[in-house]
């Protein structure tokens, strides 16, 4: 006597086999374009509004509070208007330069790994 074998709809998708859409199932395969391209309009739109919030929040306490004063926000966290000439927490002040290349650098690995990555 032979084994039964379930084709069913789980045994599909996990053969890798092409869903609704056109694409192939989340397990592994790649999904159609154009829900690559929804996909990546999602993650600028995100992108876009915490810019936005960044930077209308950074507005706000420049208008609202005057340099040096503090404010209790919560307990724990304060609120300073304070200026960093540097990048994060002051790192590498006044060398404008040796910033662009460091973020060049950074944003042309980021671009070959992304393309490299493709490619296998």
């Amino acid at each position: 006597m032979r084994p039964i074998v379930d084709r069913g709809p789980l045994s599909r998708r996990a053969a890798g086999a092409e869903n609704e859409t056109g694409g192939k199932a989340r397990d592994g395969g790649t999904g159609s374009a154009s829900s690559r391209w929804v996909a990546w309009g999602r993650a600028g739109l995100v992108v876009l509004l915490v810019v936005v919030a960044d930077q209308l929040s950074k507005r706000a306490i420049r208008h609202s509070i005057v340099p040096g004063e503090e404010r209790k926000l919560l307990p724990g966290v304060q609120l300073v208007n304070t200026r960093n000439h540097g990048v994060a927490f002051g790192f590498l002040p006044d060398s404008g330069a040796g910033v662009t290349i460091l973020i060049l650098s950074a944003a042309r690995l980021a671009t070959y790994s992304t393309v490299y990555a493709r490619g296998r």
